[in-house]
């Protein structure tokens, strides 16, 4: 299996400590925080939207937001 950033999150989520992750600031200047575990979820289910959407495997994608919690899914 190649080393992408999904199996380095794959494997921080199963042995990075509970209090470890990325802290963001939001547009409102909190701080968010997400788990690696977290993280992984939400790329899953990121994935899997791009997948239904009928994005390949390969498939470059442009996407634009705005700096927010949902850029880290992106």
């Amino acid at each position: 299996m190649p080393d992408t950033l999904l199996s380095r999150l794959e494997r921080a989520a199963a042995v990075g400590k509970k209090d470890d992750g990325i802290g963001f600031i939001g547009p409102e200047e909190q701080e968010v925080f997400y788990s690696w575990p977290q993280l992984l979820d939400r790329a899953q289910r990121a994935g899997t939207f791009f997948r239904k959407a009928g994005v390949k495997p390969g498939e470059r994608v442009g996407i634009i937001i705005p700096t927010d919690p949902m850029f880290l899914d992106a």
